[in-house]
């Protein structure tokens, strides 16, 4: 497996699933601290793409129209 960073929770997933051993992920962070591993908080780099935003963009747009005439269509009683 190839993570781009583990989460104390990750940790705890892969403890129980090859070793049968649970954790509650906030439990882990002192016993990794006492192993001498260290918390680094990561950056997360976001790519946009274009073609994919549009697409959402129009096919959210298209439906919030629909629901605005439907909605202005009906009479509130």
């Amino acid at each position: 497996m190839n993570y781009d960073f583990w989460t104390s929770k990750l940790i705890a997933h892969i403890l129980e699933k090859e070793f049968g051993i649970k954790y509650n992920p906030r439990s882990l962070s002192p016993v990794l601290k006492k192993l001498g591993f260290k918390y680094k908080k990561g950056k997360r780099t976001y790519e946009r793409d274009e073609k994919t935003v549009e697409g959402w963009v129009k096919e959210q747009g298209e439906k919030l129209l629909k629901n605005k005439r439907r909605v202005q269509g009906t009479h509130l009683r």
